[in-house]
C-alpha cells in the first residue's frame, strides 16, 4: 500500500507508516511548546558595523530553541533552496550546500554528514533548525566569518574579509604556471576555467577579490594583464593572453593554500593554416540570431498563482528582443515562434541550424515550489553541478509530455547529457560567456537578485551548432516576480538587458575576427 502524506500540528509532515510511532512524541512536543514559550531570540550582530544586529523568530519545543532556516540564510545573505522531492532545505554558503531535512537531526555538507541535537522541524511550510546545534556546526564549518555565543543567543558575522590575496604568473620551459594564493584553501570542484578570443577566465566559488589589494606578480611574457571581479559568491580573475593556450589544468593546495593553473601555449601555425582559419572565421560574423520562447500553444509551462502562463510571458519578450536587435545592433532574427503554437524541442535547435543562426537564446519563467524564491539565473547546457538545476532543467524538460513521440529523448540520460556537452565543445566557451554577460546585464536592468550562471541538460539546448543559452528571467511562482513578469515595462527590461548582452558578444567576438585579417 502506497503511503500517504498529510499535515500534523505544528507543520510537521508524516507518511501513514509513521505516524504511529510519531503520535506520542508530537504530543509530546504540543505540551511543551505550550509549557515553553520563546524566552530567548537569536541575534546576528555584524562586526563590521554595516548591517547592525538583527533578531530572528524563534520557537521553544521543550529545552531546545529553534529558528527559521529561511530566516537566518537572509540575514547572512545566502541563497536558498527547497526541494520538491524530498522535504530538503538547501542553504549556500561560503562556497558550500548545507542541508538539512524535515523530522532529521543530521546536516550534510558536500559528503560529510553532522548530526544536531533535535530534529528539523517543518512548520507551516518553514524549516526550523535547532538553534545552537545548526550555529554552532555553523561556526566550525566557517570560523573565518562567524562565531556563535550560546549563553546569550548571539551569532556574530565578521567582515567577510577577501580570500584571494595573490597572483603570481611564472614562465615555464613548457609553459606558464600561475599561482593564485589563498587565505583558505579550496576544493577542486569549486574552480572552473575556460579560454574565450584572447581571454582565460578563472572563476572560483566561493572566493572574495578586492582589486584594491590584489597584489600581482606577472614574470611570463604569456599573460599581458590580470582583471579581477567579484560576481557574486564567485571571484572571477580575468587574465588577459597574448597566445593561445593549448592546454590547462588546475591543482588545488592546502599547505599552503593555492590555487595553481597550468598553461600550455599553443604550437607556432604556418601562414597556410592562419590563413585558412581567417577564412573560417569569417564565415561566423554573428549576423543572424534565432530567440526561442519557450514553451506555447497546449504547453502553458508554469503557471503563476494569478493565472500568468510561462508561454505568454516568454513570447512577449521574445518579440521585444528581436526588435531591438534588428533596429539596435543590426543582425538578422528568427524566432521559433511569433505566435502561441506550440513547437516540439528538438525542432527548435534543428530550426536555428537550417537558419545558419550564430546565436540561439531561449527565454523562459522560473519556478519554485517555494513563493519566497526570486531572481534572474541563466544556463548554458552542461551536467548539472548542483540539485537546484537539476530541478530547474527537469522543470523544463518536461514539455516533451505534450509531444506527439517522446521516445527522441529516451537516451537523454545525465551520462548523455555530458556527451552532448562535450560533443558541442567548440561552443561550449562562449556559451558561457554569453551567458554571463546576459546574467550580469539581467541584474543590472532589472534590480533583481542575482542567482548566478549555471549549467543544466537542458533538451532544448542540444544540437544546437553555435553559442546557446537559456535564460529563467524571473519566478513566475513568486507573487512580486510575477506581477513584473507581465508589465510591459519589465518585458522591455528584459529584452533591452539580453540585446546589450548580444551588442557587447558580438563587438567581443568580431573585435578578435577583424584582429586575424
Amino acid at each position: 500500500m502506497r503511503a500517504r502524506w498529510r499535515k500534523l500540528p505544528f507543520g510537521l509532515v508524516a507518511s501513514s507508516v509513521q505516524r504511529a510511532s510519531l503520535g506520542a512524541a508530537l504530543g509530546l512536543l504540543f505540551l511543551c511548546c505550550l509549557q515553553h514559550p520563546a524566552v530567548a531570540s537569536l541575534r546576528v550582530q555584524f562586526l563590521d558595523g554595516q548591517g547592525g544586529t538583527r533578531v530572528l523568530r524563534s520557537w521553544s519545543v521543550g529545552k531546545l530553541t529553534y529558528i527559521p532556516a529561511s530566516d537566518l540564510a537572509d540575514v547572512l545573505g545566502a541563497r536558498t533552496f527547497v526541494s520538491s522531492k524530498a522535504p530538503k532545505f538547501v542553504l549556500y554558503f561560503g562556497g558550500e550546500n548545507v542541508v538539512v531535512t524535515a523530522l532529521n537531526p543530521f546536516v550534510v555538507v558536500g559528503t560529510r554528514t553532522f548530526q544536531m541535537f533535535g530534529e528539523t522541524l517543518l512548520r507551516d511550510g518553514e524549516f526550523w533548525v535547532p538553534e545552537e546545534s545548526f550555529c554552532s556546526f555553523l561556526t566550525r564549518m566557517f570560523p573565518d566569518e562567524l562565531r556563535y555565543l550560546p549563553d546569550t543567543h548571539v551569532l556574530q558575522v565578521r567582515s567577510r574579509g577577501v580570500n584571494i590575496l595573490a597572483v603570481e604568473a611564472k614562465e615555464k620551459a613548457n609553459g606558464t604556471l600561475i599561482h593564485i594564493r589563498t587565505s583558505r584553501p579550496f576544493k577542486a570542484e569549486h574552480v572552473s576555467t575556460r579560454y574565450s578570443h584572447g581571454w582565460l577566465y578563472v572563476d572560483i566559488y566561493g572566493g572574495k577579490v578586492d582589486s584594491a589589494h590584489l597584489s600581482l606578480q606577472l614574470d611570463s611574457k604569456l599573460v599581458k594583464s590580470v582583471v579581477p571581479l567579484q560576481l557574486g559568491q564567485t571571484a572571477q580573475l580575468s587574465f588577459r593572453l597574448r597566445r593561445e593556450v593549448s592546454q590547462r589544468k588546475v591543482y588545488c593546495r592546502d599547505n599552503p593554500p593555492e590555487i595553481l593553473v597550468s598553461l600550455r601555449t599553443a604550437e607556432v601555425l604556418s601562414e597556410k593554416i592562419l590563413e585558412t582559419l581567417r577564412r573560417e572565421r569569417q564565415k561566423w560574423l554573428i549576423d543572424a540570431v534565432v530567440i526561442d520562447p519557450g514553451h506555447g500553444g497546449h504547453d502553458p509551462g508554469s503557471i503563476g498563482r494569478r493565472g500568468t502562463y510561462e508561454k505568454d510571458v516568454t513570447l512577449a519578450i521574445a518579440k521585444r528582443l528581436k526588435r531591438i536587435l534588428e533596429r539596435e545592433v543590426g543582425v538578422k532574427v528568427y524566432m521559433t515562434r511569433s505566435t502561441d503554437r506550440f513547437v516540439p524541442l528538438k525542432d527548435r535547435t534543428k530550426f536555428a541550424n537550417e537558419k545558419g543562426a550564430k546565436l540561439f537564446i531561449s527565454i523562459h519563467a522560473n519556478a519554485n515550489r517555494n513563493r519566497r524564491v526570486h531572481g534572474v539565473e541563466t544556463y548554458f547546457l552542461g551536467p548539472a553541478k548542483t540539485e537546484e538545476a537539476r530541478e530547474v532543467a527537469r522543470l523544463e524538460n518536461s514539455a516533451i509530455r505534450y509531444e506527439d513521440d517522446i521516445h527522441d529523448y529516451k537516451d537523454l540520460s545525465d551520462e548523455n547529457f555530458i556527451l552532448a556537452a562535450l560533443a558541442q565543445n567548440s561552443f561550449n566557451h562562449e556559451s558561457q560567456d554569453l551567458a554571463a554577460l546576459i546574467q550580469r546585464n539581467l541584474v543590472r536592468y532589472t534590480g533583481l537578485q542575482d542567482r548566478g550562471v549555471r549549467q543544466a541538460g537542458y533538451y532544448v539546448l542540444i544540437g544546437a551548432a553555435m553559442p546557446n543559452v537559456l535564460v529563467e528571467t524571473a519566478f513566475i511562482s513568486n507573487p512580486r516576480e510575477e506581477r513584473l513578469l507581465k508589465s510591459p515595462k519589465f518585458q522591455e527590461k528584459v529584452a533591452r538587458a539580453i540585446a546589450n548582452a548580444v551588442r557587447v558578444f558580438k563587438r567581443r567576438y568580431e573585435k578578435e575576427l577583424a584582429a586575424l585579417r
